[in-house]
């Protein structure tokens, strides 16, 4: 199944995230972002599935909540950025 990790800035942020898609009864998972995809060390994601990802976008930058990086997978092992700062890769 595909699934995207939405890169946070920081755990609190990643938290409040996953508490707002879970208010609106979407499945939403905090996970450390893998360290292959994370520079700068120790970074936190919401983690989502492709089936509620839009939903899931939109509900987020209406509550004000921005990520800095998106990565996509389709097997949920191996991710690649599909997003990074406002560009679309």
């Amino acid at each position: 199944m595909k699934t995207y990790l939405l890169a946070m800035s920081s755990l609190t942020l990643a938290t409040k995230a996953q508490r707002i898609l879970q208010g609106a009864s979407i499945p939403a998972a905090v996970v450390k972002t893998p360290a292959s995809l994370s520079p700068r060390g120790c970074s936190n994601s919401v983690k989502v599935s492709a089936v509620v990802f839009k939903r899931s976008k939109n509900l987020l930058e209406r509550n004000g909540i921005r990520y800095l990086k998106l990565f996509a997978s389709d097997d949920g092992l191996r991710y690649k950025e599909v997003y990074n700062g406002g560009n679309l890769l």
